[in-house]
């Protein structure tokens, strides 16, 4: 029994799930094309990865990445392990402070840009969004009387400034972004938007629980 080529195709092409030859050419430049932007994108991490001068590779190693490192070393028992060395109170004081201080600093970031998100903005390439929400997102929209922060307006702006540069400051490693402040002039303004807002907002009932709520004393504990 002869078989036509053509058959053998035809079938071949069925049996992979495709009604005709078009249908695999589609997939396969689409796979192509996939393959050469993954490609070309581990190829701009590569170039990435080596495009960091000596000069700036000492302030990494000397400045950026022990200052995360700092922040992440408060109230863990690894800051006291590391320093079992040093027996002079004062320093070790000192260091536990400048440890301290540095928490702040990225844990400040961190919580602005969080609350930035929650009243519904954030930066989308130098203009101010709603944030595109995912399943288990939460924003001030699930909460009785929450209402975003409209993204026209003046507050918007200067809140997706403020979260583009929490972002790129603290978000995750960059360089030479040239990032909008993020001093506390520019926290301190961001903050006061927000305030207003909530109590605007999810808090207009009783506008004076969300400071009451936040300036607690710390709670005592047994250690």
């Amino acid at each position: 029994m002869t078989l036509d080529s053509s058959y053998c195709i035809s079938n071949a092409l069925y049996e992979c799930g495709y009604q005709n030859l078009a249908g695999l050419m589609e997939d396969l430049i689409a796979w192509r094309d996939a393959a050469l932007e993954a490609q070309r994108k581990a190829g701009n991490i590569a170039k990435q990865s080596v495009a960091m001068n000596l000069s700036n590779q000492d302030q990494w190693l000397t400045e950026h990445i022990p200052h995360r490192f700092r922040s992440c070393l408060v109230g863990l028992p690894l800051q006291d392990e590391l320093m079992t060395a040093i027996a002079d109170g004062k320093t070790r004081d000192s260091i536990k402070a400048h440890c301290l201080l540095s928490a702040v600093s990225e844990g400040r970031m961190a919580a602005i840009r969080w609350l930035i998100e929650f009243v519904g903005i954030r930066d989308f390439n130098g203009k101010p969004g709603h944030p595109k929400p995912r399943r288990t997102d939460v924003s001030i929209t699930c909460i009785q009387g929450g209402e975003p922060i409209d993204p026209s307006s003046h507050d918007a702006a200067i809140l997706a400034k403020v979260w583009k540069g929490c972002s790129q400051a603290s978000g995750h490693p960059t360089q030479d972004t040239n990032h909008p402040p993020v001093d506390s002039p520019a926290l301190d303004e961001a903050l006061r938007i927000i305030v207003d807002h909530l109590k605007r907002t999810i808090y207009s009932a009783s506008p004076d629980k969300l400071v009451a709520k936040t300036l607690v004393p710390l709670a005592r504990t047994n250690c």
